[in-house]
Parts: C-alpha cells; sequence; structure tokens
C-alpha cells in the first residue's frame, strides 16, 4: 500500500538526501534509498532513472526555462542586462531552501561522479545562453564564449550565496562574480599592449 502512498517522489528525495548525508553517496544503493521512504524500486524508478539524478531532477527544466527567459527578453534591451535579470531569478528560486541546498552541495563535493554530473549543468546552461544569443544576432562564436562565461558567473554566485549569512540576494553575489570577470579583460588588454611584456616562453 505504501506506493499508493502521495507525495513519493518528494519522499523518495528526501528519504535519499538523508541516507547520502549519513552514509555517504557511494555507499547508498537505490534498495537503501526506497526502503527508507517506505516505497518500491519500481516507485523510485517511475521518478528518477538512477539515484544521481535525486539530486539533479529539475534541472532540464531549469536550462529550458533559462532559454525560454532569455528570448522573451525585449530587443530593445542590453544582452547583459537580460542574461543577469534571468540568472538572477533562477538563483532566487533555487536559494529559496538554502539549507537544502547546501546540504546538496555537500553531497556533491563528495563524488567525483557528482561533480562531473554538476559540470554537466552547467554547460547546459552555458548552451542555453549562447543558443539564445546566437539568435539575438551574435556570431556564433563569440555567444558560445559569453555563454560559458555567464554559466560560470552563475555558478560562482551560487556558490558566493551558500557560503554567506544569507543577508544578501542573488542578484548582488551574481554582480560580485561578474565584476570579478570583469577585470579580465582589462588585465589582458593591458598585457597586449605593452610591448615591453614578453609573451610566457613556451
Amino acid at each position: 500500500m505504501a506506493r499508493w502512498e502521495p507525495d513519493a517522489e518528494e519522499r523518495l528525495r528526501r528519504a535519499a538526501v538523508e541516507l547520502f548525508v549519513e552514509r555517504g553517496y557511494d555507499e547508498v544503493t537505490v534498495s537503501d534509498i526506497t526502503a527508507r521512504a517506505g516505497l518500491t524500486r519500481r516507485s523510485f524508478f517511475r521518478y528518477f532513472p538512477d539515484k544521481r539524478e535525486v539530486l539533479f531532477a529539475g534541472s532540464s527544466q531549469l536550462v529550458n526555462e533559462i532559454e525560454r527567459r532569455l528570448d522573451a527578453g525585449g530587443l530593445g534591451e542590453s544582452t547583459a542586462g537580460i542574461v543577469i535579470g534571468v540568472l538572477t531569478q533562477a538563483g532566487t528560486i533555487l536559494l529559496a531552501d538554502r539549507g537544502a541546498q547546501r546540504r546538496r552541495r555537500a553531497i556533491i563535493a563528495s563524488s567525483p561522479e557528482l561533480q562531473e554530473r554538476d559540470r554537466a549543468k552547467i554547460a547546459r546552461i552555458g548552451s542555453a545562453i549562447a543558443r539564445s544569443m546566437t539568435r539575438r544576432g551574435m556570431n556564433s562564436a563569440d555567444a558560445e564564449l559569453h555563454g560559458a562565461i555567464w554559466a560560470e558567473v552563475f555558478r560562482s554566485a551560487y556558490d558566493r550565496a551558500l557560503s554567506a549569512d544569507g543577508s544578501l540576494g542573488f542578484g548582488e553575489y551574481l554582480a560580485k562574480s561578474a565584476r570579478a570577470v570583469a577585470s579580465f579583460p582589462r588585465d589582458a588588454e593591458r598585457y597586449i599592449d605593452d610591448e615591453s611584456v614578453a609573451p610566457p616562453s613556451s
């Protein structure tokens, strides 16, 4: 009868996170998760393809929503302004429960497999931004570079926000990370323009 009880997906997710924290991600099986949740393995695979995806459920929807909102931005608005606005919205939603996100981050940090999956998620966000920028008229090479940079700015802001006390909004952490990246071109230009600086030897 347990499999017919409501909120099965959330129960499975909660059970998985509890076990990952208690035992470590690698030591937990799908059977452990379903036993803790009082559900069947069949119920688990109805919602998640594997235990890894418990921590990444909703990633595809997040990427799709970011791309949709970027495309919906007004053509007269600056590209950077639109990207910042959309990423601020996404980060604010993700950090609605900071405690849960901190636990999730700690679990991911404990496993190379999960770290690789997390990097793939960030790369997909970058690709979504690049596609939207291309549709706005940017050439594909520049769009891919901008997308990758903005995705890393988003990741950095997320880490900053989770490491802080929560007194600032996500947009302020995003701005901090964006300012850090903005200093790189100025440094590069000084290096390139300074003929007295020899390029590094190979």
